[in-house]
């Protein structure tokens, strides 16, 4: 079955600037996206809220991951669209079978879809549907394979295999099957199944689509205005589940999951600092708190004036941006690090014996002609040099989030 909805715009908040921008979403499944006209209805569910998006769709009853990836059309429409996020779902079963037959019958065909989607557009988005566990169970296979034999076990398995598939393949996940779970537990009275106890109704059609829209536009439900003909009981208690499982944990299914990470590598010299961000994204840009910045993913930063500084750090992949920051004090033998006390040396001037900041080991110390000195630290943190030495001496330090600095010491 081969579809198409209409076009969807959404909005992105960077800072204080709103950025409109399309949004273009294929579904490559089977009969669980395309019950109820589904894609249709999240169209709907977005266009209530405010948004519109534009989605088509490649769904054929019965397909399998392995179906779709050992198809032509399948990657026809994915090289030709611009896509932003590729939605893939594999059997309602397939996900759910014994370890070993999963690990060669469903992942590397998942795989081979996510790498031509990334292939065809690297800012396009894989996104996993996770799917759900029947009503009952699977009874087709829970004489071979127990674990499925109950909607728990089934349901289980499948969740836990689609975060596999999301962590494997960078991808994120549209946590359907999660929201089932908790609509289960907190409204036993919503049918979300089909007669056959497998498909959806036009109830957990619309939990779906409520996931789905979360998922895509980085948002809450609470403005979605769209409800069928559910009541609005029912659509509170959807909106609940979604709010909970797909938008407040979304870190648990990938989503949005770009991340940075600001890091101090070392600092010598008094006011000189190493910066270190993750490689791999589009954009870096670093603002050092004494009014000058940077834009690469690695730096090292001299400042001019003694004092405590933030560093900040921006990163941005596509459309999405990420922040992280840092703080660095210079000029007083201090150091702040992420999730790190204040360096503390002391006494200084020193006789030899020396007391640092418990969170610090000493990795090494030498004199001023790059001489290695030998020395004890006690669990009290408590240094011995093993000889006599007089004057200026460097300490090269780690503290406990691996964060490496030198700072000096004065020996009389």
């Amino acid at each position: 079955m081969y579809g198409k909805c209409l076009l969807l715009s959404l909005s992105i908040v960077l800072g204080n600037s709103l950025i409109a921008q399309t949004t273009n979403v294929l579904f490559i499944g089977n009969s669980y996206t395309y019950f109820n006209s589904m894609p249709q209805m999240l169209k709907e569910v977005a266009l209530s809220a405010g948004d519109t998006l534009y989605v088509e769709t490649y769904t054929r009853g019965g397909a399998r991951f392995l179906t779709h990836a050992n198809n032509p059309e399948v990657y026809d429409i994915i090289r030709n669209g611009n896509w932003d996020f590729v939605v893939l779902q594999g059997q309602s079963q397939e996900p759910s079978w014994p370890d070993k037959q999963v690990s060669t019958e469903v992942f590397p065909y998942a795989k081979q879809l996510c790498d031509s989607i990334i292939a065809n557009n690297r800012c396009a988005k894989p996104l996993f549907f996770m799917t759900w566990g029947r009503k009952n169970g699977d009874s087709r296979n829970c004489a071979d394979w127990p674990y499925v034999c109950t909607y728990a076990g089934m349901d289980s398995i499948l969740n836990l295999n689609y975060l596999k598939m999301g962590s494997l393949n960078n991808a994120e996940v549209a946590p359907v099957g999660a929201v089932w779970n908790q609509l289960r537990n907190t409204t036993p009275g919503l049918e979300l199944y089909n007669s056959d106890e497998s498909h959806p109704s036009l109830k957990g059609s619309v939990a779906a689509a409520f996931t789905f829209y979360s998922t895509i536009a980085r948002k809450n439900t609470d403005n979605v205005t769209f409800t069928g003909t559910l009541s609005n009981n029912e659509i509170d208690s959807i909106k609940a589940a979604v709010n909970r499982v797909a938008f407040i944990n979304s870190k648990d299914y990938y989503i949005g999951s770009i991340k940075a990470d600001a890091s101090i590598l070392s600092s010598k010299d008094g006011c000189s600092v190493v910066v270190k961000a993750n490689k791999g994204y589009d954009d870096y840009s670093w603002n050092f708190g004494d009014g000058t910045a940077d834009y690469l993913d690695s730096i090292t930063h001299h400042y001019q004036t003694p004092g405590t500084y933030k560093i900040k750090l921006t990163v941005g992949n596509c459309n999405e941006i990420a922040l992280d920051s840092t703080s660095f004090t210079c000029g007083t033998g201090g150091f702040n690090g992420l999730s790190q006390s204040p360096l503390l040396v002391y006494p200084n001037p020193s006789n030899g014996f020396f007391t640092i900041s418990s969170n610090f080991k000493v990795l090494s110390i030498y004199n001023t002609n790059g001489q290695s000195l030998p020395f004890t630290q006690n669990d009290l943190s408590v240094i011995k040099l093993g000889k006599n030495e007089k004057g200026l001496i460097f300490i090269e330090l780690e503290g406990k989030n691996g964060v490496k600095l030198v700072t000096k010491l004065m020996l009389e």
